[in-house]
């Protein structure tokens, strides 16, 4: 409004095709010169070109050169006005070249996405990769979970924002340097034959972008994202995430999972509070922040349902016991629907006397609380007298 007050009306309507044509100018010039300033950091051309159309109008500093100019006697009144009306125009036109920037670098980089995303040889392997994990932020949770993908044999490729990252890991990991929420890099990332995209990063809008995205490019891709508040749970389910951790909430959970510890409370009571907290907040979440993976198929009739993969330990007391024997449909309302022995023997519906041995996976089916609290039972470790000790006194 200031700056606006000062520009006389009567001198734009007479010089108006002068300055129109000098802000277009004002615009190109200052546009080609941010360019090189984002491209030298390692960012590609789209990003360079949307960075430059959202600051091409002009800086609040050049207000204090142009009045110490105008008291100094470098510029005159003429100059000084057409200066203000190009300020005013380029401060109008802002918003709307904000707006326009995704639009005009994607015209501008039209057929060079696809080379510009995959420069490296490493980057082209991941095209070809199928029913891979897809990781979109190597941040701490996702340097944790790109290891435990190659530790368990699952294939998957990474997306990083962060150049320095992206150069700082590339000849370590299977890592690009892009913006997920275009569709171009999904494709190279390999969307269409992915199963797993997980959304590690901290921007809101950007995760909602990538979600929106990614589901519309593959309806039967499972989207695991994460946020920060509980509040944008729900927002990202209904753009197609299927599993939403809120770090807030889980948080809080481990908390008072912490504090529990230092009072020797069992750890059953610990996973049955947590498993109550869960539940409660079930209609949010929708599931827990444990290794269980929804049923997609019956999801949306049966929210509260789950199948979750526990290894049975050798301490467990149900090592030798035939399913019947063990009761878990009767005591902990859960199903095994399948067992794993090994990589080539894998049982699917097994009968009542199958005998379950120490170290088969267990494909289990319930309810997810009824899921955490028969976790004690499988994975029961040997007790020792130490784990003995510590008990007695909570106990008495």
């Amino acid at each position: 409004i200031s700056v606006g007050m000062m520009l006389d009306l009567s001198f734009f309507l007479q010089h108006i095709w002068a300055i129109l044509f000098n802000t277009l100018l004002f615009i190109l010039i200052k546009s080609l010169l941010t360019m090189p300033a984002v491209l030298v950091q390692g960012y590609p051309l789209r990003t360079a070109i949307q960075t430059s159309l959202c600051l091409a109008q002009v800086g609040e500093f050049s207000f204090v050169l142009a009045a110490s100019g105008l008291a100094a006697g470098l510029l005159n009144d003429i100059g000084y006005q057409s200066f203000l009306a190009l300020s005013v125009i380029t401060m109008m036109l802002t918003p709307f070249l904000i707006n326009l920037a995704p639009r005009a670098a994607a015209l501008l980089t039209r057929g060079r996405g696809k080379e510009a995303s995959s420069p490296e040889a490493e980057q082209q392997k991941a095209s070809t990769l199928k029913d891979h994990l897809i990781i979109v932020g190597f941040g701490i949770s996702g340097k944790h979970l790109a290891q435990v993908a190659k530790e368990s044999g699952i294939p998957y490729t990474i997306l990083e924002m962060n150049p320095e990252t992206v150069s700082r890991y590339k000849n370590k990991e299977p890592i690009s340097h892009g913006d997920a929420s275009q569709p171009v890099i999904l494709e190279h990332l390999g969307v269409y034959t992915a199963r797993v995209l997980a959304i590690i990063i901290s921007d809101p809008a950007a995760v909602r972008a990538i979600t929106l995205e990614a589901r519309r490019m593959n309806p039967d891709l499972y989207i695991v994202a994460r946020t920060r508040f509980i509040t944008e749970v729900a927002p990202l389910r209904r753009l197609g995430a299927n599993v939403v951790i809120a770090e807030e909430f889980e948080t809080s959970i481990e908390v008072f999972n912490q504090v529990l510890t230092q009072y020797l409370v069992p750890r059953q009571d610990i996973d049955a509070f947590s498993a109550r907290l869960r539940q409660q907040n079930y209609r949010m979440i929708r599931r827990m922040s444990s290794a269980a993976d929804s049923l997609e198929s019956v999801a949306s009739r049966l929210p509260e349902m789950g199948v979750q993969t526990m290894r049975l330990e050798a301490g467990s007391p149900l090592c030798g016991l035939s399913l019947a024997q063990s009761n878990l449909r009767r005591e902990y309302a859960v199903t095994v629907v399948a067992v794993a022995r090994s990589e080539q023997e894998v049982v699917a519906s097994p009968p009542a006397d199958f005998v379950m041995e120490a170290g088969d996976l267990l494909y289990l089916f319930g309810k997810t609380d009824k899921l955490f609290a028969v976790k004690p039972v499988i994975c029961a470790a040997p007790a020792t007298p130490a784990t003995a000790t510590a008990q007695e006194p909570h106990q008495a």
